[in-house]
C-alpha cells in the first residue's frame, strides 16, 4: 500500500466509515469498536491500543490518533524520551480529554536478588514521574505503572508503593499498575493478593496459553484490569526473518480471551495500520488465520515463554529470560538498541556459557540457549552510538 492509499484509509477512519480500496481486505461499513471494561478502573476501552509510536512517520502517527484508538501507552525509556514528547504533541493537537494515557516509572534493581537498589526511593520515583509529565505536557495520566518489578518482593517494595500512592494522592495518576516482561504469573498473583494494583500490563500471546492464561482468569475475577503486550510473539519465527508471524491472527487470538481488556501494539508501517486497525471492530479468526497460527505454534519461534525454570537450572546463574528478550528485540523486532539496553542491565561474564559443554537447561520453548546467548552477547562489542 502506498502513502496515497494510506491517507485515504486514515481519512475514512477519521470520518467513521471504511472506504474499501480495490484488492484490500476492508468491509464496507465500519462496525462499532469492541469495548471492554478495564477491571475495577471502570474505564471502557477499545480492544486495540497503541504503544511505541513510529517516531519518523508523522502521517502514520496522526492516522493512529484519528483511527479510533483511545489508549496510548508510553514510558520513560521509550525512544529515549522522544516517545513522550511526540505523544504530548499529538495530545495538544487532538485534545488530552479524548484519550487514555499511561506511562511507567523504571528504577534500578539488583538483577541477582530481584530487589530494588538503595537509590530506588520514593523521591527518585516522583522525580522521574515529574520529568515524564513535563515531556507529555500533562498534569495527570490515567494509568501509572511500576515498570518491570522482577519479583514479588520488588512489586511490594514500600518505597515504590509509596511513590504510586503519592502520585495518586497528588492527582498525577488516576490508577496504578505494574508492567512485566518475565515472572508474570508470580507478579499477577502478587497484584491480586495486594489489593493495591488496579492494572497489569503483561506479555501474552498464542505461545503462552498454558502458562499465563490461568493467571489472567484469576486476575479478571479479582477486578484487575489486564493490558496485553508482546502479542505478536516476536514477529518472526527465526532470526533470518523468513517466516513472519501473521500479526492479525496473533492479535485476534489474544483478544479471544475476554480476560484481556485491551492490547498495546507497535504500528511500524502503513501495512500494520491497514491490517491491525480493523481488529478493533472484528476479532473473529478466519480459517486461514487459524491455520497460520497452528503452523506458527509448531515452530520454535523467538518468544521466551517466561516459565522461569531456566533461572533455577543455569549453573552460571545467567539471566536467561532477559537474554532471550534481548535476542527477540534484536533479531525479531529489529530494535537493536533495545536489545543492547537489556544486555547493559546485567553484569555478564566475558564468555557466557564457556564453562558448559552441554547446557544444563531443558528449555520449555525448545531454544538452543547456548547458541542464542552466543549470538546476542556479541552485541556488547558494538558501540552503542552505532545502534541507532
Amino acid at each position: 500500500m502506498d502513502k496515497r492509499q494510506f491517507l485515504r484509509i486514515s481519512s475514512a477512519l477519521a470520518a467513521g466509515s471504511f472506504i474499501p480500496l480495490k484488492g484490500e481486505a476492508f468491509v464496507e461499513g465500519m462496525k462499532k469498536p469492541i469495548l471492554r471494561t478495564l477491571g475495577k478502573t471502570g474505564i471502557k476501552i477499545p480492544v486495540v491500543s497503541c504503544g511505541i509510536i513510529p517516531q519518523n512517520n508523522k502521517a502514520l502517527i496522526k492516522a493512529l490518533f484519528e483511527s479510533g484508538i483511545k489508549h496510548f501507552d508510553s514510558a520513560w525509556e521509550y525512544q529515549n524520551g522522544r516517545n513522550d514528547i511526540m505523544v504530548g504533541e499529538m495530545l495538544r493537537e487532538y485534545g488530552r480529554d479524548n484519550f487514555i494515557i499511561s506511562t511507567k516509572v523504571l528504577l534500578p534493581t539488583d538483577q541477582q536478588t530481584g530487589q530494588y537498589l538503595k537509590d530506588a526511593t520514593t523521591a527518585a520515583f516522583m522525580e522521574q514521574l515529574e520529568i515524564t509529565l513535563k515531556r507529555l505536557g500533562v498534569e495527570t495520566v490515567d494509568i501509572l505503572y511500576l515498570h518491570k518489578p522482577p519479583t514479588r518482593e520488588a512489586a511490594l517494595n514500600e518505597e515504590m508503593l509509596n511513590g504510586l500512592r503519592k502520585a495518586k494522592e497528588q492527582g498525577k495518576t488516576k490508577f496504578v499498575g505494574f508492567s512485566s516482561h518475565s515472572n508474570q504469573v508470580e507478579l499477577i498473583n502478587t497484584a491480586i493478593e495486594s489489593n493495591f494494583y488496579e492494572v497489569g500490563l503483561v506479555g501474552y500471546n498464542f505461545r503462552q496459553d498454558n502458562i499465563v492464561k490461568p493467571a489472567l482468569e484469576r486476575a479478571n475475577k479479582a477486578g484487575l484490569g489486564i493490558v496485553a503486550m508482546k502479542v505478536f510473539a516476536g514477529e518472526y519465527q527465526a532470526k533470518e526473518r523468513n517466516k513472519p508471524v501473521n500479526k492479525t491472527a496473533a492479535l485476534k487470538w489474544v483478544l479471544q480471551d475476554k480476560n484481556v481488556h485491551t492490547s498495546i501494539l507497535t504500528f511500524k508501517t502503513y501495512e500494520d495500520f491497514e491490517s491491525l486497525i480493523p481488529v478493533m471492530h472484528d476479532i473473529d479468526l478466519t480459517t486461514k488465520e487459524k491455520n497460520d497460527l497452528a503452523l506458527a505454534y509448531n515452530e520454535t519461534g523467538m518468544y521466551c515463554l517466561g516459565c522461569e525454570k531456566c533461572r533455577r537450572s543455569c549453573v552460571d546463574k545467567l539471566p536467561v529470560p532477559d537474554l532471550m528478550r534481548a535476542y527477540m528485540y534484536t533479531y525479531g523486532y529489529r530494535q537493536i538498541s533495545g536489545g543492547r539496553k537489556v544486555l547493559d542491565e546485567f553484569e555478564l561474564p566475558t564468555l557466557p556459557c564457556s564453562n558448559c559443554n552441554i547446557c544444563s537447561i531443558n528449555c520449555t520453548a525448545g531454544f538452543d540457549l547456548k547458541a542464542k546467548i552466543a549470538d546476542i552477547v556479541r552485541l556488547r562489542n558494538v558501540p552503542f552510538d552505532f545502534l541507532g
